[in-house]
């Protein structure tokens, strides 16, 4: 059973960090790119980070999603086959 538990709780780590890494790796390059363009512009505005990041996101969501939401799917109905001893 210990193994059983051990083999789920890595494989949903893993696929939290692989499925949350498009997004917030989209994010922080989008912020790096708006970062140094403001650096050149001097100009220093928060909101202007915002919309970029949002769009990254999006455009993230509408790629990755598809594969996202498989591997989601077959993460549950392997959770849900498997025969936990009781």
């Amino acid at each position: 059973m210990d193994d059983l538990v051990l083999t789920l709780w890595e494989e949903s780590i893993w696929l939290s960090l692989i499925g949350s890494s498009p997004f917030v790796g989209g994010c922080l390059l989008v912020g790096l790119a708006v970062a140094v363009l403001q650096a050149v512009t001097q100009v220093h505005e928060q909101t202007l980070v915002f919309m970029p990041k949002l769009l990254a996101t999006g455009i993230a969501c509408f790629s990755v999603g598809p594969w996202l939401a498989d591997r989601l799917i077959e993460f549950t109905k392997r959770c849900l086959t498997w025969n936990f001893p009781s």
